[in-house]
């Protein structure tokens, strides 16, 4: 493992544990020698990457990975486009709205409004959810190259979150084709127990998904009735980023 290889693992084991991780724990994760994992932890902390708590010696991750996230955050046209996008959805429907864009075969939450309703589902940012069981990615790959689908299934097992995750690739590949149909795609308690989700695509200048918009909640508040009238609104949401975003780059 090359040494940015083992940077990159260790972050994304401490970003596992959000109360912190010792040595050990990272060591066992990442299957590099204490010793290593001790000399790699230190240089992080020294740029300000990570930070160990002085009571629990535990790690976790640093200031440094918001400066980074933030810098990033306030240069995206994308994410400037769907903050007002977002809002007016939450206003319209009352739950919890997020954008999300692909990263490999996952989606990542880059932009969020929270419901209002007591009784509702928290996304945070940089909230990562697989492609098979989440409407934001389903919504993308619905509209991506046929290749980007075909290389997931063959090498990412699909995983069992629920007794409704769909573990079959045939299944899987159905449930895309009407989500081209539909235009819209569902997430039915498949990655969490008691949630829904129901997410459209955004597309960019050369016609390609860049990202999509979620509306996930309760499965008791988002039932077909919901869905049906939420449909409309979150295609005209789509409608108004990709607007946006091209009025952005005039």
């Amino acid at each position: 493992m090359q040494a940015t290889d083992r940077l990159v693992a260790i972050l994304e084991a401490i970003a596992q544990s959000p109360e912190g991780a010792g040595v050990t724990e990272v060591s066992d994760r990442v299957g590099l020698p204490r010793s290593t994992v001790h000399r790699a932890l230190n240089s992080l902390v020294d740029h300000r990457l990570a930070a160990q708590d002085p009571s629990s010696r535990k790690y976790r991750l640093g200031m440094g990975i918001l400066r980074l996230a933030s810098t990033l955050l306030e240069g995206n046209n994308l994410i400037a486009a769907a903050q007002p996008v977002l809002e007016d959805i939450r206003r319209d429907l009352q739950e919890t709205v997020f954008l999300a864009v692909m990263d490999g075969a996952e989606s990542i939450c880059v932009a969020k409004v929270d419901g209002v309703n007591p009784l509702r589902y928290f996304v945070e940012i940089g909230r990562v959810l697989p492609f098979h069981c989440s409407a934001s990615v389903k919504a993308m790959l619905a509209y991506a190259p046929a290749a980007m689908l075909d290389d997931l299934l063959s090498k990412r097992p699909l995983v069992a979150f629920t007794p409704r995750t769909k573990v079959n690739p045939d299944e899987y590949r159905r449930e895309i084709k009407q989500v081209q149909e539909r235009g819209y795609a569902l997430c039915l308690e498949e990655f969490e127990s008691g949630v829904n989700a129901m997410a459209v695509p955004v597309f960019g200048a050369r016609g390609r998904p860049v990202a999509s918009i979620t509306i996930v909640g309760p499965a008791s508040r988002l039932d077909a009735s919901f869905m049906n009238r939420a449909v409309p609104r979150l295609r005209q949401a789509a409608s108004d980023m990709s607007r946006a975003l091209a009025g952005m780059r005039a």
